[in-house]
């Protein structure tokens, strides 16, 4: 992987990205200065990510297949959301730090119903360690999405049809896109409904869960509902510190070695 551009002076200026398979694309970002944490570059990798997603959504519009998502439209927003711990991190820092007032508490008292009514059905704690300790068992994994889609619980994040977070949203939900008719989505889980995923060349989510910031780990995926459940614990873990533009580089190349379709 290898990137080239304008050096950053707190304004995002364009790079362009190169990966070795000759893939070539251009995405605005301002990577922070000084030693940082995967987790500090999140928002310039969210920057890339949208480029390499328009990217797969023109090569499935030039085969035919037009993506059927369009504003308004919030079926996705039911179903469980899995980000890495980074995300995690990211997302409780804004809930906790970036949000304010009734907005701030508005949010707290959504995360806490739900969580709430995970506790009581049983699925918080198989959710939990399913998804963070057992990511491989993909039968577990999927009936805790499964049984989390049967409760039709609106994402804490969704306020009036509409992603309150939306720079800040997850690789999934960026990722997550179909050419299939809305109605299908309806029934997802369903073997009469079939579902047409948009297949996007590198799976960044992924790429994401099974990074450190350096190189790859274990994946650690965690439920989005229990992400401030979760962050005093994920705070304390040891992050790797480089230089953005290492960092970022590194993840691209992880992408490519591991997630590219």
């Amino acid at each position: 992987m290898t990137e080239s551009g304008q050096a950053g002076s707190r304004l995002a200026t364009k790079r362009r990205f190169s990966f070795a398979s000759g893939v070539s694309f251009e995405a605005r970002i301002d990577p922070p200065d000084g030693l940082v944490t995967f987790v500090d570059v999140l928002p310039d990798i969210y920057s890339i990510s949208d480029e390499l997603v328009s990217m797969s959504v023109k090569d499935q519009a030039a085969r035919g297949q037009h993506v059927s998502c369009a504003r308004g439209c919030t079926l996705c927003c039911r179903h469980l959301v899995a980000v890495s711990d980074h995300e995690a991190i990211l997302l409780a820092h804004i809930i906790n730090n970036m949000l304010e007032g009734d907005e701030k508490q508005s949010l707290l008292r959504r995360l806490g119903k739900i969580v709430s009514i995970l506790e009581r059905t049983g699925l918080l704690s198989e959710m939990i360690d399913s998804h963070a300790n057992a990511f491989a068992d993909r039968g577990r994994i999927i009936n805790a999405q499964r049984r989390y889609w049967e409760m039709q619980i609106p994402c804490p994040f969704l306020v009036s049809d509409s992603c309150s977070i939306y720079p800040y949203r997850p690789f999934l939900c960026r990722q997550y896109l179909v050419s299939s008719p809305p109605v299908s989505c309806e029934g997802s889980f369903k073997a009469d409904h079939l579902v047409r995923k948009v297949t996007v060349k590198y799976d960044l989510a992924s790429a994401a869960a099974s990074f450190d910031g350096c190189e790859a780990k274990s994946t650690m995926a965690i439920p989005l509902p229990a992400i401030n459940i979760v962050n005093g614990l994920l705070s304390n873990f040891r992050r790797p510190k480089a230089p953005a533009d290492v960092m970022i580089a590194a993840f691209l190349r992880h992408a490519e070695t591991h997630f590219s379709g």
